[in-house]
């Protein structure tokens, strides 16, 4: 008997579908980016909120669920920031590629 993995004894790699939301920016699932940039800062808006009471939507002394809220709005914040991650890497991808199109023939390199 040999000691080789076949695949079907392999761990899967996929993922759900509702972790691969969280995974990446939300524009790729159709939401305009600027829309997610506004969803990150209220998110961080909530998070700063000093008054604690004001915009508080669920009382944190709610047992179990009184923090579900701020729960939310971190991953706003953190969805945000994703966004904001693929965004700056988007544009530096197109800044190199544009650089590179716009060298002469001569000066290319070799691929």
């Amino acid at each position: 008997m040999s000691n080789q993995i076949t695949p079907q004894d392999q761990p899967s790699t996929r993922q759900p579908e509702t972790i691969k939301i969280f995974n990446g920016p939300l524009s790729q699932y159709g939401l305009p980016s600027w829309l997610v940039y506004i969803l990150g800062a209220i998110g961080a808006v909530y998070l700063l909120n000093p008054t604690a009471g004001i915009l508080e939507l669920i009382p944190d002394l709610t047992p179990f669920v009184g923090n579900l809220d701020e729960g939310l709005a971190m991953m706003l914040v953190l969805t945000g920031i994703a966004e904001a991650k693929s965004a700056r890497k988007n544009h530096s991808a197109r800044k190199a590629a544009q650089a590179i199109e716009n060298t002469p023939p001569s000066q290319k390199p070799e691929m």
